[in-house]
């Protein structure tokens, strides 16, 4: 999926940008770490919002500096330590995707959630977790007689430590990653090991184990700058659930978009897609509104100038100053299509004060034709065709 996302960004013109370090956000474009400030009409931030609100957004004496913080007022979803194995021996007694419970009473389901969270080193009864088999399905995944599998173990998350905002993101990772010793790590592989083994395939596993790579919160916070290390981003209680869950534009700036798992409408690939496409549709609306607004100012300045233009001319004629209110049209501030119809709007034209009325007798012939002419000039200027009236001079 993402090859082809990025084939499809590729034919759309999209410049894809690698090895560069966002290291703040802001509203008029992007700071990048060794290469400057990269600006922007409208910035989409797909790193962690947790994460982005504090490390991106928030103000910093120095721009270029990266950072790693989160924002803890937030509820977050499950830590994980994954376990990657190399096997050199079929494991043919999984599937591609299993899952191992507790489930002896409710009691010891519920339980069961909690064992590594609350007592990580001894960890006190069995726990949940998953093992994914890739060559079950996908031969590449390991050579011919061998296996390949991940292990996930619900675990807790990183433990926020205030001091670290003012440490450098090197020193900030190591004292992460010091929140997961060895002894946790061990402790995790052998139940895991012990529960495998009620399969008969899988009672030596351990002597098969030819490489091993692990991974812990401090990992996935340290490659992928997620919020208290969850690969799972923000949990879906009620709190963050659908509405009550950040939304896409509450970054409190009008040009900067949220997207990822930590946003409307949650985690996991369908509603990540899903809220992908809703973030790309509210960007096209913003651009197109921005752009109806520029080109409404462009109008307004355009008939204040005609505005000034004619009323001078009337000065002449009548051969007498005109005060500064009458010297340009009171025209009202440009707004889009979507705002002319709201209740402030309408307020604000009723109160919008009468433009100047010259004296129809003092308007002469002469004075009549230049106007006209000029609004011709403006509506060829502007595009468009203007409504056609009579009246009597």
């Amino acid at each position: 999926m993402t090859n082809a996302l990025e084939r499809l960004a590729l034919d759309l013109g999209v410049t894809i940008e690698c090895g560069k370090t966002v290291t703040h956000v802001e509203e008029k474009g992007v700071h990048i770490a060794d290469a400057g400030f990269l600006p922007a009409d409208m910035v989409i931030v797909n790193a962690d919002l947790p994460y982005a609100k504090t490390s991106l957004l928030q103000h910093k004496d120095n721009k270029n500096e990266e950072i790693f913080d989160w924002d803890d007022r937030f509820s977050f979803s499950s830590g994980v330590i994954s376990f990657h194995w190399a096997i050199d021996k079929s494991l043919d007694d999984l599937n591609t995707h299993n899952v191992f419970l507790k489930a002896g009473s409710r009691t010891e389901a519920e339980a069961s959630w909690q064992v590594l969270r609350n007592n990580e080193d001894d960890p006190k009864g069995a726990f949940n977790f998953y093992v994914h088999r890739a060559g079950k399905t996908d031969p590449s995944a390991c050579p011919a007689g061998c296996d390949s599998i991940m292990v996930l173990v619900p675990c807790k998350t990183l433990l926020r430590e205030t001091d670290c905002a003012n440490l450098s993101r090197e020193e900030v990772m190591k004292r992460y990653k010091e929140q997961f010793s060895d002894d946790t790590i061990d402790a995790a592989r052998r139940a895991v090991l012990k529960r495998l083994s009620v399969l008969d395939s899988l009672k030596d596993l351990e002597q098969h184990i030819v490489n091993e790579v692990v991974d812990t919160p401090a990992t996935w916070a340290d490659q992928y700058h997620l919020a208290a290390g969850t690969p799972f981003a923000l949990s879906h209680g009620f709190a963050q659930l659908s509405l009550t869950r950040p939304g896409p534009e509450s970054s409190g700036l009008s040009n900067v978009l949220y997207c990822g798992a930590s946003t409307r409408p949650g985690n996991g690939v369908p509603l990540v897609l899903l809220g992908a496409k809703q973030v790309a549709e509210k960007a096209e609306s913003k651009l197109a509104d921005n752009d109806d607004a520029q080109a409404a100012l462009s109008r307004r300045r355009m008939l204040q100038t005609t505005s000034s233009a004619s009323l001078a001319a009337l000065a002449g004629l009548f051969g007498t100053p005109l005060d500064n209110k009458y010297s340009r049209a009171n025209a009202a501030a440009p707004i889009t299509a979507k705002e002319a119809d709201n209740f402030s709007a309408k307020a604000q034209r009723l109160a919008r004060p009468k433009p100047p009325k010259a004296l129809r007798p003092q308007i002469n012939k002469d004075f009549a034709v230049l106007l006209m002419r000029s609004s011709y000039n403006a509506l060829d200027e502007i595009d468009c065709v203007g409504m056609v009236c009579a009246s009597r001079v």
